[in-house]
């Protein structure tokens, strides 16, 4: 679910009048709207009912809330999520804001599993990602056994989020490079690595 126009409050599943409601394996990307957007708002809890569950998704948000819980003793299950924004908001959790995902875990007392790292989409409206944070990351999910490219889940270690991808075994991903003299001629470069794939990397190739 990706939301990228617009500048009223956008967001990417309206929870109401929600009874058993299961949000599982989505990943769900607000770039754009009010302050007042959220990936996911659970509304007027007077009309929804217990047994709701927030299970292995990706809340991405460059504006408003991650997710919005009005009442959660209509949460059942919040776990193995991935929260990450880069705006001044975070999450409302039963009517209260909670800046943090460990402020978050400490009043909710849920999402232990959940972790705070940028998924890397390949962009606002592809939200295919190979991160090595998010891969194997996620919980078995029995009714869960296909991802959004129809591609089966693993079956003891699934990725958060919609998309199911694997690691290659090598992987170095460029962070940065750094010169002190941009002239021609023989100069000292030093660059940072991060290993995206499965192997141990002892040395880079650099063409």
């Amino acid at each position: 679910i990706s939301i990228s126009g617009g500048t009223s409050s956008n967001y990417g599943i309206y929870a109401y009048n929600s009874n058993g409601l299961q949000i599982m394996n989505n990943s769900i990307s607000i770039t754009s709207g009010g302050s007042l957007s959220a990936c996911v708002r659970q509304l007027y809890p007077g009309t929804n009912s217990v047994g709701q569950k927030y299970i292995n998704n990706i809340f991405y948000a460059t504006t408003g809330y991650l997710i919005e819980i009005q009442d959660s003793s209509m949460v059942d299950v919040c776990d193995y999520n991935n929260y990450y924004s880069t705006s001044s908001r975070f999450a409302v959790w039963h009517n209260n804001t909670r800046n943090t995902l460990s402020v978050l875990q400490t009043h909710s007392l849920k999402d232990v599993h959940s972790i705070s790292v940028d998924p890397m989409f390949n962009s606002s409206s592809d939200l295919h990602t190979s991160s090595s944070y998010l891969n194997a990351k996620g919980v078995v999910l029995n009714n869960v056994l296909t991802d959004f490219d129809n591609e089966l889940r693993d079956p003891s270690t699934p990725d958060i989020g919609a998309d199911e991808f694997y690691l290659p075994l090598n992987d170095a991903a460029v962070l940065s490079l750094t010169t002190s003299d941009a002239c021609e001629g023989t100069q000292i470069v030093k660059a940072e690595f991060r290993n995206d794939g499965i192997d141990s990397l002892t040395s880079v190739v650099i063409n």
